[in-house]
């Protein structure tokens, strides 16, 4: 399974959001100023349209699951990573 992970765009992008949310943590909890809250808003609208856009291939990937090699417990897992992130982004704003 590790091997297919490294294969799947999936995780390439979730980790990279993943880098990003924790950066902008980062700077929220370092004390924002004026310009750099309005890089962290731009920062949380550009993470809100990679995770849509994370949520719409995992839509299609469930429509054609042969084709990907997932089960149900695979869409839920990456469906609970998208709103858990969502939340994550919300939380920035």
């Amino acid at each position: 399974m590790a091997d297919a992970r490294a294969r799947d765009p999936y995780y390439v992008v979730r980790d990279d959001i993943n880098r990003a949310i924790t950066d902008a943590r980062a700077r929220v909890t370092s004390g924002a100023t004026t310009t750099t809250t309005s890089v962290l808003k731009e920062d949380a609208e550009a993470l809100e349209w990679e995770i849509d856009e994370l949520a719409r291939s995992i839509d299609i990937a469930e429509r054609d699951r042969t084709r990907f090699k997932l089960d149900d417990e695979e869409i839920r897992a990456r469906r609970r990573w998208v709103e858990q992130s969502r939340g994550k982004v919300r939380e920035l704003m």
